[in-house]
């Protein structure tokens, strides 16, 4: 004689126990972890990125816009930095170059562009590795005049400044 399912009974006893087996995970149609957190701060700073090169493409004349720009794609750098010192044991890019080089063992470099862009004055993005024993590293762009210090548009864009949320 056959036994009726019935789709409202519990797990029998001696299988609320078990462990889920870490096989299970990856079988499709089971739960699965989010896209790693790399993933998107690859995707987010390709479009960072993407949109800054865009934007040097044409004149905006607006330097709110511009500055903008900057001091978010100055924060995708910086972050891409760290991340890359996270993953090295330590050890900081030598230039921001090395960021677009394929990682050994990651699926993708740590920015998914083919050049590093221009700030959208056009020139190039700063870097500053630490100093030995130190791991305070500085990526900044000069402003619009690109030269050191100034104010209102000449103002100097870092991630230091950034983290201190003094701009």
């Amino acid at each position: 004689m056959r036994e009726e399912y019935d789709s409202s009974s519990r797990v029998p006893e001696a299988m609320e126990d078990r462990e889920l087996d870490p096989a299970l995970a990856t079988r499709p149609g089971c739960r699965r972890r989010a896209l790693l957190p790399e993933v998107w701060y690859g995707l987010l700073a390709a479009l960072v990125l993407w949109m800054l090169a865009k934007s040097n493409s044409r004149e905006f004349g607006r330097t709110v816009c511009n500055w903008s720009h900057a001091k978010a794609s100055v924060a995708v750098l910086a972050d891409a930095v760290a991340r890359f010192a996270d993953d090295h044991d330590g050890r900081f890019p030598g230039t921001l170059e090395e960021l677009l080089l394929p990682a050994q063992g990651l699926p993708m470099p740590y920015l998914d562009v083919d050049f590093m862009p221009p700030d959208p004055w056009g020139t190039p993005y700063g870097y500053e590795p630490p100093e030995a024993g130190s791991c305070s590293f500085r990526v900044f762009s000069l402003g619009a005049d690109s030269l050191p210090g100034g104010k209102g548009d000449d103002r100097d864009i870092d991630n230091l400044l950034i983290k201190e949320g003094k701009i």
